[in-house]
């Protein structure tokens, strides 16, 4: 946020990903224009496992089409990023 505040252009992302929890144990990471969701609900998203959403938010930003099943490398991927990333804050 500093670079906006500044007025300035920030050459390199200051992390690679960023994980996001709720208070019902759902979690989401976000890996350049990757979004993931490990969970799936109507309503509301709910935890899961092994299931939930992916979405390309360059192309989608409004999250309207959910392509879990079309990259099965990518789930697998993100879902290594969000393990390490856990582990990594469990560990402090």
């Amino acid at each position: 946020m500093l670079p906006a505040l500044l007025g300035t252009k920030m050459e390199e992302p200051v992390r690679d990903s960023i994980v996001h929890n709720t208070g019902n144990g759902t979690f989401a990471l976000r890996k350049g224009p990757w979004k993931i969701i490990f969970g799936k609900g109507k309503e509301r998203v709910q935890p899961a496992e092994d299931k939930g959403y992916l979405f390309n938010l360059r192309d989608d930003p409004y999250e309207t089409t959910d392509l879990w099943s079309q990259h099965p490398e990518l789930v697998e991927d993100l879902t290594l990023v969000l393990e390490k990333n856990r582990s990594a804050s469990h560990s402090r």
